[in-house]
């Protein structure tokens, strides 16, 4: 077998271009450790096990990037011989795995309890097998890293979205057999382990194929290599160099753009359950790509600086004429950013601390499911996507930005993107899943968003989740997947203060004189929080919906329909564990519905901001309700000394408008404003807020009259604006 290895480097070796060899350095694995993370729960679901575990070097706490426990460590053999290259700037060149492979000291057997069938994967290897990179438009990347029983190195496990990086002078932590080594170090991390056909067939399991175990991690050290070499076939070398290099993340100071798409949206699969199926929980990851297709480098450090960007992750579902969120995750932190070429060239290489321009960087299922880096999501302010690393849940104690939790101890659902089983797999829905990267200073946050469809279905012991391929009609969407429903849309927001909220309607015409409205609102990138939602009703309401996260009624928002409105409102009750809403939070969707014998028309609803602050309290934003007449301003909460206008829609004589509160206050003799006749079914009256009117809140309703002889003909539902 030695004699196989030596053949296999030889075979690779070859005289090269003089430009090449300038460019390029040649380095052989020559030692290290290799570190392995089975997810237990994963495991006994799939009715698997591994016994006769033989390790033979500790893992240490102090371990760069460290993975969720538990670990197992194994010794580099010396005999590995995985050949790689590393760039001019020194870091490891995108598909530059030439050949060869690493091999550890020690392993496991991989048990099937239901079959009795067993793999031995003692003195394991871990190899590349030669890929293409046309880039863009070419040959699609396959998966190249494979760990193998044995040395066959014919791929019993797919190691899927690995991250490799090349460190000088690196550093592999801890003493023993398996650290203390500062030099060269080459490590290959952060991949998904999963199940191959031939694995599969080794333990008669058909239904273990493409089944995520773990995920893992090589530190090796690496010496030069003097020999001649040659690229696979099929390699194009100079498509991952197509611009100069660099060595720092750059600012965007020079007015360049900082523009990181969700270039790919790749898998999604079940990393963990709880309880019992049908009532469950499941604990579920996607794979994701950014694509940096600004002009400016953007930083991409690991926790605990906090410079580097986040991962938002959701699943939902489409049924019976509503569009809900059915699952959530905690927020995945960036920590190290690849070189690829998977949306266009990558024209600035780096080692991890950046994602260069053109560059696109993958992180895999096992990896947005590492409770290692996902983090609180109201730690996040989603208005600028910053996160301040003291105080932190990564912090703990002392307070002093020096992280102090692993993410150990959270079982296999906690933090990940959690869903009920009750609300998968329902018959005639349609899921879509959806991820949006979290970039300072980003020009163009749309296209940092983007949803798929999938399926799923229960196999027995786990969700078995297939996404349609996009030749298919699954293509990325771009956007908010609240975007992909709804009759009429509308993006809304606070100014230059604060983000923005999408609400969505659809209206059904059920026959017999009733109207079914079904909104879903979708908080994107507002901070502070929304806790209330409220349309016109005209007191024509029945059969209040609500959705939100969570299968708790006590915080469930309450709806009254009074004053010619119907509004929810959050209760505010705070409940404590998992998967529990509350005010709808950044990220988040809630729904809310009624029926109605007044048939839809253009409307204004009115959302209640939950924390107080610049932008004022109260958003109007347009969109579908029961056609009777409407009182609304075009802005909700004005601004000392702003035009605005106050507008009543849907009469067809003369508006009167009546102020009957002010600052909570009722009025002895109402403030009446008007008659102004309505033009085309609306009636307008421009207003300017003087000075001294300012932090109080004003309480309105409006009629239709005839003003000869004067005649109330209907009255509007009440509005209230506050002024900031």
């Amino acid at each position: 077998m030695l004699k196989a290895r030596s053949l296999l480097v030889a075979a690779l070796i070859a005289a090269v271009p003089t430009l090449a060899t300038a460019q390029f350095q040649a380095w052989q694995t020559v030692g290290g450790r290799v570190v392995l993370h089975f997810d237990d729960s994963v495991l006994e679901d799939a009715g698997l096990a591994l016994s006769n575990v033989l390790t033979t070097t500790e893992t240490f706490d102090e371990m760069t990037e460290l993975m969720e426990a538990p670990l197992m460590g194994f010794v580099v053999d010396s005999t590995s011989d995985m050949l790689f290259l590393s760039g001019h700037n020194g870091s490891f060149l995108p598909y530059g795995i030439l050949g060869g492979g690493v091999r550890v000291v020690g392993g496991f057997t991989l048990v099937s309890l239901s079959t009795g069938r067993s793999v031995d994967f003692s003195d394991f290897v871990i190899h590349a097998e030669p890929v293409r990179n046309d880039g863009p438009g070419g040959q699609d990347d396959p998966d190249y890293f494979f760990l193998s029983a044995g040395e066959e190195m014919l791929g019993d496990f797919s190691l899927c979205y690995v991250k490799i990086s090349f460190e000088p002078e690196g550093s592999l932590y801890g003493g023993g057999s398996g650290g203390g080594h500062s030099g060269p170090l080459v490590r290959v991390k952060a991949w998904d382990l999963i199940v191959t056909e031939r694995l599969a067939g080794k333990l008669g399991r058909p239904d273990l194929i493409g089944m995520t175990l773990g995920d893992g991690k090589v530190e090796a050290n690496a010496g030069t290599f003097d020999g001649k070499w040659s690229y696979p076939p099929g390699q194009n070398p100079w498509t991952p160099y197509t611009g100069g290099g660099a060595d720092e993340a750059s600012s965007n100071a020079d007015g360049t753009a900082v523009d990181v798409k969700l270039g790919i949206l790749g898998s999604i699969t079940q990393l963990g359950h709880v309880g019992t199926f049908p009532n469950g929980r499941a604990g579920l990851s996607t794979a994701t790509t950014s694509c940096n297709v600004g002009s400016a480098n953007v930083p991409w450090f690991a926790p605990m600086n906090e410079n580097h960007p986040g991962i938002h992750q959701a699943l939902y579902r489409e049924m019976g004429g509503r569009f809900e969120q059915v699952g959530m995750a905690w927020v995945k932190h960036g920590f190290f950013a690849l070189s690829n070429s998977q949306c266009i060239p990558c024209q600035n290489p780096s080692p991890g601390n950046f994602l260069g321009v053109g560059c696109s960087d993958t992180y895999g299922t096992s990896n947005n499911g590492d409770r290692m880096y996902l983090g609180p999501r109201d730690e996040w302010n989603v208005f600028d996507n910053t996160w301040e690393c003291l105080g932190s849940y990564f912090d703990g104690t002392p307070v002093d930005c020096v992280r102090s939790t692993n993410g150990g101890g959270n079982g296999g659902v906690n933090h990940r993107l959690e869903a009920f089983d009750a609300d998968l797999n329902n018959s005639g829905a349609t899921y879509y899943y959806e991820g949006m990267y979290l970039v300072q200073q980003d020009v163009d946050i749309h296209n940092n968003v983007g949803s798929r469809i999938c399926t799923m279905s229960w196999n027995g012991f786990s969700w078995s989740f297939m996404t349609p391929p996009a030749g298919a009609g699954n293509p990325l969407v771009e956007g908010p997947a609240i975007e992909r429903w709804g009759e009429m849309r509308t993006q809304a927001g606070l100014g230059n203060v604060d983000g923005d909220v999408i609400l969505a309607v659809e209206t059904t015409d059920l026959g017999g004189g009733e109207w079914r409205y079904e909104y879903a609102l979708f908080n994107w990138n507002l901070e502070r929080r929304v806790s209330s939602f409220s349309v016109p009703s005209c007191g024509n309401a029945t059969d209040f919906y609500f959705h939100d996260i969570d299968d708790q009624a006590a915080n469930d928002w309450v709806a009254v329909d009074a004053e010619g409105n119907l509004t929810f409102t959050f209760p505010e009750v705070f409940l404590s564990g998992h998967k529990v809403a509350g005010a709808l939070e950044w990220g988040y969707l809630y729904n809310f519905g009624f029926t109605s014998t007044l048939a839809p028309g253009t409307r204004n609803a009115t959302l209640g901001i939950f924390d107080h602050g610049a932008g004022g309290d109260l958003l109007g934003v347009s969109t579908m309700a029961p056609e009777c007449l409407n009182l609304s301003s075009t802005r909700m909460s004005p601004v000392v000394g702003e035009l605005f206008a106050v507008e009543i829609t849907g009469g067809t004589n003369e508006a009167l408008i009546a102020v009957t509160e002010t600052g909570g206050v009722p009025l002895p003799n109402a403030l009446i404003i008007g008659p102004t006749p309505f033009v085309g079914g609306v009636a307008t009256i421009p207003v300017i807020v003087p000075p001294a009117a300012l932090g109080l809140t004003f309480k309105m309703i409006a009629g239709e009259v005839t003003v000869t002889p004067l005649t109330l003909l209907g009255l509007s539902n009440s509005m209230t604006i506050a002024v900031q």
